[in-house]
Formats: structure tokens, sequence, C-alpha cells
């Protein structure tokens, strides 16, 4: 097993009512970043590398070749572009380059996004993770959504000049210094829900709920099914992931 350099889990909400708990974790043989979501269905797994390409994976052939065209445990692949979409079997493999990096500013790249709607709480079982592991966010008002973004900056900066520091309500919840000088930032903030926000969460709302995925809300014990929408903006090479209940 690899010695990890860096290791945060978080999630939104409480133990009672939360979003899906989100990992992001450095190893220390590459200056390597890795997205997951341990207590999901699925082992689908995000890379950012030292490269500079980003990559979206399963976590076996098996899995891969089990997926439907709709859905990899709770993430849903219908709302990947498609060739994003590794699920789908045409495609082929378990392992696909998605998206490279894009500096949002000179220095600054924010490869993935994380958006929890204050209003997609979710009651389920924590039988998955240990809760003192975990580092829960307050999901905010009604209207709102917390968003976590994975950001990484080329040059060094001090702990306390986080990237976005002046930006009003974002907060550093962890960060990592590599030995190149790059560093990996995980930044909080309470946002308002756009309209686009809510017409793009109504749009994949009714997607159907199958029996593997009815299956993983029994054993966790949800009242409503979740499920992770991925949405990449190109432009920005910002991959975002929407972590919401359908019960909206």
């Amino acid at each position: 097993m690899r010695k990890l350099q860096f290791d945060l889990s978080f999630c939104v909400g409480r133990p009672a009512a939360r979003s899906i708990v989100w990992r992001v974790f450095a190893t220390s043989r590459h200056e390597d970043v890795y997205v997951s979501t341990p207590d999901s269905a699925s082992s689908f797994k995000f890379s950012l590398h030292e490269s500079g390409k980003c990559h979206a994976a399963f976590g076996s052939a098996a899995e891969h070749d089990d997926a439907s065209a709709t859905w990899s445990g709770n993430i849903a692949l219908q709302s990947l572009p498609p060739h994003l979409a590794t699920g789908r079997r045409e495609l082929g493999g378990r392992f696909h380059r998605a998206w490279s990096l894009v500096e949002a500013s000179p220095g600054l790249y924010a490869p993935i996004q994380v958006a929890v709607p204050a209003d997609s709480l979710t009651k389920m079982s924590t039988a998955r993770i240990r809760v003192s592991d975990v580092l829960w966010i307050d999901p905010g008002p009604i209207g709102s959504m917390v968003v976590v973004s994975v950001v990484l900056t080329s040059t060094p900066l001090p702990t306390a000049e986080w990237p976005g520091k002046d930006a009003p309500g974002t907060t550093s919840l962890g960060m990592h210094s590599f030995p190149s000088g790059k560093t990996l930032w995980i930044l909080g903030s309470i946002r308002k829900l756009s309209e686009s926000d809510s017409v793009f969460l109504r749009k994949h709302a009714e997607l159907p709920v199958d029996s593997e995925r009815k299956r993983q809300a029994n054993e966790l014990r949800m009242d409503i099914p979740r499920m992770i929408l991925p949405c990449l903006d190109t432009a920005r090479g910002t991959l975002g992931l929407w972590d919401v209940n359908q019960d909206r």
C-alpha cells in the first residue's frame, strides 16, 4: 500500500442527515491527487495527475463491465459528456483520459468541485465510515449550496493566504505542499443556487433508480437514494460533481 502524503474526508451536513462522504488524498510516489467516495456503491475514482492529465476510472475492469449506460453505483453516467462516460461499453476499458488542467488564473487550477445543495441531504447509515475521521461541513441556509473545490497552485503560498481568501464565505479546509512547490488546497464556500443550477438538477431528478441503487439505498438505510451528477466545464478545466438526492 502506498504511503499517503495527504488524506482528508469531508461530508456536508451531520451524521443524521448528510451528503455522501468525499475523500481527497495524495500518495508519496507521485504528486498525484485522487478524489473518491468511500461510502458509495461505486469505486469510481477521479485522478489529477502530476502530468496535468485528469482521468475518471472504475476501480476494476469488472465494475466497468457491470456498469449500465445510466449508472455506475450512484454516479449518473448519463449526465457525463460522451468522451467522459467510461461506463458505456462501446468506449471500452475502465480508464479514460477525460480532461486537462486549465489555468483559472496564473498558476492556479480548479479541476474538481463538489456541490451539495442545502435542501438535498439524506438520512443514511454511517456504518461504512468512521464519523470521527470526517470533517463535517455546515450545509448553510435553504436555497444555498456548499461548494468544496480541489485547487492546485503551482507556487507555494503561506497557509494563511489560501486562494480566494478574500471571497466572502470561503474557508480553507486543508492544504498540502508537494516537494516541487505545488500546493493542494481544499476550499469550502457557500453560494446561492442559481436558476441555471436548479434547471440542471431538475433535468436529472427523474433518472430511473435501478435495482442496484435500490439495494444500496436499503443497505445504507437511505430514506431517499442519492446520486452524483458530473458536469464538465472544458473551458475552465473543472469537473463539477453534484451530490444530491432524487427527491427534488
